[in-house]
């Protein structure tokens, strides 16, 4: 468990060197940014806040009408012509802002189609890439036509395209259209859903689609995309990974060190992280009060770790196996036989009071036995089973919340002292069946679990 002063101490420079604006009671629902008037438009109900991202100053705070069925939090921002269009999540409704009312610009009668989609714009025309609807995935790019106001399928020239994902990422750089991972729909099973490492690139002229390779980057869906006004920007960001810089130019990610303030950002409400001048912006939330925060790229970016290749391609994929499968055969295969002959797998020992590994012990709480047992059950353990193993009544939702983060990390800090090798070994990603309910699992590989009194 990592002590509170040590953390404070840790999060020390970045509260010295940001700004933040707090909103009592307050929950937003969308945001988005104009980054040509610095403005960060914020909606709440029925209202429109107005933010100069200079001074973090509200210059305005607007009454918007809406209708009834058309929460803020059902409609996705998206710049079109310096014109802010609100589209609809699970349909073909476009919104835009006249005057005080949300007004209805399209015709479409598109219904729960493309949930979960891509959306980007090219040549000032909305696109939409994927998405999900009636228990599977699509892979169709549509497009808003403005003579029709209506949606319209873009017809692909390649007889090669990818499987139907929903929750992907994508980028474009030029007229390519670039789609990474997300989540496949199999026809065999329609309510699970597979996570998709494939990477396929699009040329919008051109109409074809060409397989680029495989995802090479642990946990990409858990990572969200950074809003940025400069254009060849592609970084992503999560609570426990980190910070990705992505140069599709090259292929390569530049993995950058852990922040502690990533913890504090409000990444699993899908508050979206804004780079706009040099500085980074991000939402938490404390109770029912919500803060918008601004620090230096300095103090949110740490240092650089590694560089790793994004994806890898299919030809280097093919001959990669192909010399290694030679190698095996022809010089380490009876090596390697004999060795698994003599090699015994070593076993984690759990018990109530301390976990032992090869003649290393570290001690554990009733607390921490509990979930460590309950992680070896054949069931998801859901986030809100160790939130109730550790709430305390007498302290906040929040303080609550960390403390079951605290509880995980020093876990892990534990099973990383003991393998010898830092890693998260308990981790966790957002369910199947239920995309608002959050479960951990633990991963240690080759090594046995044993439970002993």
């Amino acid at each position: 468990m990592i002590p509170k002063s040590l953390l404070f101490l840790c999060l020390l420079p970045s509260l010295l060197f940001s700004q933040e604006l707090l909103f009592k009671n307050y929950q937003t629902e969308i945001s988005t940014m104009d980054p040509d008037k610095g403005l960060l438009y914020q909606f709440s109900g029925d209202s429109l806040k107005l933010i100069d991202m200079s001074s973090l100053e509200i210059l305005e705070n607007r009454y918007i009408k809406r209708p009834p069925s058309k929460p803020f939090v059902s409609l996705r921002p998206t710049w079109i012509k310096n014109e802010l269009w609100l589209s609809e999540k699970s349909g073909g409704a476009i919104y835009s802002i006249q005057g005080d009312s949300l007004h209805r610009i399209d015709r479409s009668d598109i219904h729960n189609w493309q949930s979960d989609s891509s959306i980007f714009v090219k040549n000032d025309t909305l696109f939409k890439y994927g998405g999900y609807g009636y228990w599977t995935a699509s892979n169709a790019l549509s497009y808003y036509d403005n003579t029709s106001k209506g949606w319209e399928v873009l017809t692909y020239k390649s007889s090669d395209f990818p499987i139907g994902t929903h929750s992907q990422k994508h980028f474009l750089l030029g007229d390519y259209l670039y789609i990474f991972g997300g989540y496949e729909v199999p026809a065999q099973n329609r309510l699970e859903a597979k996570t998709s490492r494939a990477v396929w690139r699009f040329h919008l002229k051109s109409k074809e689609w060409k397989f680029m390779g495989l995802l090479d980057i642990p946990n990409f869906n858990s990572y969200l995309p950074i809003e940025s006004e400069g254009p060849e920007d592609f970084e992503l960001i999560s609570n426990y990974h980190g910070l990705l810089k992505i140069n599709l130019n090259n292929n390569q990610v530049a993995v950058h060190s852990k922040n502690p303030l990533y913890f504090t950002i409000d990444l699993e409400g899908k508050k979206p992280v804004f780079k706009y001048r040099g500085h980074y912006y991000y939402y938490d939330i404390d109770n029912f009060d919500l803060r918008l925060k601004k620090v230096t790229e300095n103090q949110f970016v740490l240092k650089k770790t590694e560089q790793i290749p994004l994806f890898v391609k299919k030809t280097s994929l093919v001959y990669t196996i192909g010399i290694w499968v030679v190698i095996i055969l022809i010089v380490s295969l009876p090596l390697w036989f004999i060795r698994k002959l003599k090699r015994k797998k070593k076993t984690l020992f759990i018990s109530p009071k301390a976990i032992r590994f090869d003649q290393k012990e570290s001690e554990i709480s009733p607390v921490e036995y509990t979930i460590l047992e309950l992680l070896l059950a054949d069931k998801p353990l859901e986030s809100a089973q160790i939130l109730n193993l550790v709430y305390n009544e007498s302290l906040t939702k929040s303080h609550n919340e960390k403390i079951k983060t605290q509880t995980i990390d020093g876990l892990n800090l534990k099973l990383s002292y003991l393998f010898g090798s830092q890693n998260n070994y308990i981790s966790s990603e957002k369910s199947m069946e239920d995309k608002r309910i959050r479960v951990y699992h633990m991963n240690l590989g080759e090594i046995l679990i044993k439970l002993v009194p």
